[in-house]
């Protein structure tokens, strides 16, 4: 059974649990690193995958690969992966499964402001454990690669005409959800999306303010949820950022469609408060431009 959960949850079932699989971006110094660190030193079976690729020049790999030596020393199977553009997909899986439960989540496990999904299924449970161990892997309702994943959530919003679209999501690229929306909204459906002000550079900026031009209402957030919600029935949540697949489409990350009423209805509550907290598009870039402006040289 798929339903609605939390890091608080994963972290009890983790707790308890003498198998764990871990995969995610990346992985902070908090309760869920401490947690696979306790878990490794009492005995349990840990393994963990990180991301090991420094995209923009990040500073997430190197974060990465001390949170691995930490847990390696403690007795757990941990290492980076991904290291470079040729030795693999991309790692953008936030999985947790323990024992024979396995937790999604559309963030990078930070407790605050993330989406949960619990899924307890065999065959779900069998296939997220293979790609949280940086596997590739298939399941019949949990999608495990970015392109998969997009996909179905561009299925849900072409086929959710004259219904209410809300779409989240960290970056919004040239890809088939941005194609989805521009089509929705030059038929005059108004969507809204919501995209993160990490997203406000580039060819991410470029692609917002297209859509806006094109009618979809666009806000920008502090937060980087990603999940789509069409009506009040049917709603899409994962990992994938809403970019093009074109070098990343197996990259592993996980997306889901759902008619799980207390999902949806606890998507449209977060979209909802997102949204009353967001700034509108140009409102938000002019206030970038302006702070930058009157920073330092």
């Amino acid at each position: 059974m798929i339903s609605l959960s939390s890091t608080v949850d994963m972290l009890n079932a983790m707790s308890a649990a003498r198998r764990v699989t871990f995969s995610s971006f990346a992985l902070f110094n908090g309760p869920v690193k401490k947690a696979l660190k306790d878990a490794a030193r009492r005995g349990a079976h840990v393994t963990v995958r990180l991301n090991g690729y420094a995209y923009n020049g990040g500073a997430i790999p190197a974060r990465n690969r001390d949170a691995a030596r930490v847990l390696r020393a403690a007795g757990a199977n941990a290492r980076v992966v991904h290291v470079s553009d040729t030795d693999g997909p991309g790692l953008h899986l936030k999985a947790a499964v323990c024992d024979g439960v396995a937790f999604l989540d559309d963030r990078n496990w930070l407790q605050v402001g993330d989406t949960v999904i619990r899924d307890d299924n065999p065959s779900d449970v069998s296939a997220i454990r293979n790609a949280a161990s940086y596997h590739p892997a298939r399941c019949r309702f949990v999608q495990l690669d970015k392109e998969t994943a997009l996909q179905h959530e561009c299925a849900l919003l072409r086929s959710s005409a004259g219904h209410a679209i809300d779409v989240a999501t960290e970056e919004i690229g040239f890809s088939s959800i941005f194609y989805a929306l521009e089509e929705l909204a030059r038929h005059g459906a108004h969507p809204r999306l919501m995209i993160s002000s990490r997203g406000l550079c580039g060819k991410y900026l470029t692609a917002a303010q297209m859509l806006a031009r094109a009618g979809v209402r666009v806000r920008v957030s502090a937060q980087s949820e990603k999940f789509a919600i069409a009506g009040c029935k049917r709603a899409w949540v994962g990992s994938a950022n809403a970019t093009s697949t074109t070098h990343d489409a197996a990259q592993l990350d996980w997306g889901i469609r759902t008619g799980e009423q207390r999902i949806v209805h606890a998507l449209q509550s977060r979209f909802r408060a997102l949204w009353n907290d967001a700034a509108p598009l140009a409102a938000r870039r002019r206030t970038v431009k302006t702070a930058r402006g009157s920073g330092p040289a």
